[in-house]
């Protein structure tokens, strides 16, 4: 249920593993380069390999959201980047918090996180990362060792906490705590020097 309105859509078991195997093999790539001078270019790949591949296997999820959330009515104005972005985080926010603990990653596959098998902070923003790709709103992942957090932004203007990466100043989501609207950020997480951007394609 998206902003009241009650959806369907499916996946496919055979997605949620081979997502899980991206997830896994990405994995290993990264844990190569544990305090190597390139740890911060390994992370970055690895999100956004997960990214790209489960963008594809997001497409039909993605359109049952649009669909939705237009009434059905294609003819009908589409909703704002603000308006889409406000009610794809309030609805993530509500997602059962659970780390993955099923695999070293510690990642929820964005297939299991869709469908309700426990997802935490990275797994949620890039699921709200990759929806928000598919209806044209430019958005990026920040992940902060420092905070042991991770956050998304989109590319929306409204006031609220923002950081500027690849000449775009993203407005920050907190996915893990209920009713915190775009924009909003904790106090003692607001150091935007503690976060690593990486942009998506």
């Amino acid at each position: 249920e998206i902003g009241g309105k009650k959806l369907t859509t499916i996946v496919d078991t055979g997605d949620s593993e081979a997502a899980q195997f991206v997830v896994d093999c990405e994995y290993d790539v990264l844990k190569l380069y544990a305090g190597h001078p390139k740890w911060k270019e390994a992370w970055e790949r690895y999100y956004r390999m997960i990214f790209r591949d489960a963008y594809g296997r997001l497409s039909d999820t993605a359109e049952s959201i649009r669909t939705a959330l237009s009434g059905g009515n294609k003819k009908k104005k589409a909703l704002s980047a603000a308006a889409l972005n406000a009610l794809l985080l309030e609805w993530v926010q509500g997602f059962e918090y659970k780390r993955s603990g099923l695999n070293d990653s510690d990642f929820t596959n964005l297939i299991d996180c869709i469908s309700g098998k426990g997802s935490d902070c990275d797994s949620r923003s890039l699921l709200l990362c990759v929806l928000l790709a598919h209806y044209d709103v430019k958005s990026a992942l920040f992940i902060s060792p420092k905070y042991a957090h991770a956050v998304y932004g989109a590319d929306i203007k409204a006031e609220g906490a923002k950081i500027s990466a690849g000449g775009t100043d993203f407005l920050l989501g907190e996915t893990t705590a209920k009713g915190i609207k775009p924009g909003l950020i904790a106090e003692d997480m607001s150091d935007t020097t503690k976060w690593l951007p990486v942009l998506l394609p």
